[in-house]
């Protein structure tokens, strides 16, 4: 019974028996398809049919969703021997997809996307600006902020204590510095929608709009799952793995050549349209595929990529997953483009919310503004799908911007 995880978990670093002919790899390969678990890790090839894909992906769902019953009262374990897959070694996933695609197959890991040595700060000065914040009410033994109650000396020490550490590894001060979340809704829908329309025919490339890939009829073979694939993909985090555009690499690398924090939600977003040649639903999800890569790492906010990305919350201080909020952000956008229905966005939001709250997954820094994005899609779709000829692109165009501050379409503290 589950031979695999004997392999798996036989040895301290999850490693894999080498085998050296032929004839023992295709003993190895019949296990691992033999395996349930394997749906876990299995990854698409390509974004062609591949009704495989399918099975894995709506197996894992199923699977997530009975070991997180548990999780509501209390108990993670099962949830976490399901997890514990994902972290198996690149070379062991790379060696099992080789026995579905074939021995040229190569997993797809980005080598320029390392662990970071520095603490993943919003804004470099938020120590200092909380540190002035808590040296001013120094007189004080408690301070209430956004809800929630501070003992002032202890935050004092802490982040004196990081102010003046001289080593630029901070990553172990994480929960030593105080995160201050906001209440303000970070996000201006009217305007957030006229940026999609600025970056589009900034472009000159018309819009097509198209939807996702629905299930396989060779995985379901009668009545298809109740859910969209689109939508399962992306409430398991999965779509990387399983929704591939293949345009993932390219747009990686490019986020990778820019400067820590400076990447803005406009500027990759015009990024992945210009390689998707103007796809806006492949350009959302392109987006979406590079966040969702490293949804299961628990360090995805100190990866090169996390910190490029831009500050699109109104939190200060440490101890925060900014990568948290672009993924929801572009996984609710993606879906409200697909679905075309700002009701079905607005539900899936919600339900993502409260089923957050349920299993203490929830995120206090403003992620819940996150699901604005959903609507936000809906309404996009909505315009862009009377975009039929030149004429009509040229009238869209009327009254767009040239020039795209972040300002424009987010309300951001200083």
């Amino acid at each position: 019974m589950k031979l695999l995880l004997v392999f798996l978990f036989s040895s301290s670093v999850y490693a894999l028996p080498t085998y050296l002919n032929e004839k023992d790899e295709k003993i190895f390969c019949e296990k691992v398809k033999a395996d349930p678990e394997v749906n876990l890790i299995y990854r698409a090839k390509d974004n062609l049919p591949d009704p495989q894909a399918d099975r894995a992906l709506w197996w894992t769902f199923k699977r997530k969703v009975s070991d997180k019953i548990p999780v509501a009262f209390g108990d993670r374990k099962k949830m976490k021997e399901g997890q514990s897959w994902r972290y198996i070694q690149t070379s062991d996933k790379e060696r099992m997809m080789k026995c579905f695609h074939g021995p040229s197959y190569v997993y797809p890991v980005n080598p320029r996307n390392t662990i970071g040595t520095g603490h993943p700060l919003l804004s470099p000065d938020d120590p200092e600006k909380i540190l002035e914040l808590f040296k001013s009410v120094a007189d004080q033994e408690k301070i209430k902020i956004e809800g929630v109650v501070y003992d002032v000396s202890k935050v004092l020490k802490n982040l004196e204590a990081y102010n003046n550490k001289k080593t630029d590894d901070l990553s172990h001060c994480q929960d030593e510095l105080v995160g201050i979340a906001s209440k303000k809704n970070p996000i201006k829908r009217p305007e957030f929608l006229k940026m999609f329309k600025d970056v589009i025919c900034k472009n000159g490339t018309m819009p097509s709009v198209v939807k996702s890939d629905k299930w396989h009829k060779d995985f379901h073979k009668g009545i298809a799952p109740p859910f969209s694939k689109l939508l399962v993909a992306l409430s398991n985090g999965d779509s990387s793995r399983v929704l591939p555009t293949m345009k993932e690499r390219e747009l990686q690398n490019w986020i990778l050549d820019q400067k820590n924090r400076s990447v803005t939600i406009h500027e990759v977003f015009s990024k992945a349209y210009e390689l998707n040649g103007g796809d806006v639903f492949k350009s959302l999800l392109t987006i979406e595929n590079v966040l969702s890569e490293d949804f299961y790492n628990p360090r995805r906010q100190n990866l090169a990529l996390s910190t490029r990305m831009s500050k699109i919350i109104n939190h200060k201080g440490g101890n925060f997953d900014l990568y948290g909020a672009w993924y929801h952000l572009f996984g609710m956008l993606a879906y409200g483009f697909d679905s075309g229905s700002k009701f079905k966005a607005n539900f899936i939001g919600k339900v993502e919310t409260g089923t957050s709250l349920v299993y203490g997954t929830s995120n206090e820094k403003q992620e819940n503004f996150m699901i604005q994005g959903g609507p936000i899609g809906a309404d996009l779709r909505d315009q862009l799908k009377k975009i039929k000829t030149k004429e009509d692109f040229q009238e869209y165009c009327k009254g767009s911007s040239e020039v795209i501050k972040t300002s424009d379409y987010l309300n951001l503290l200083d």
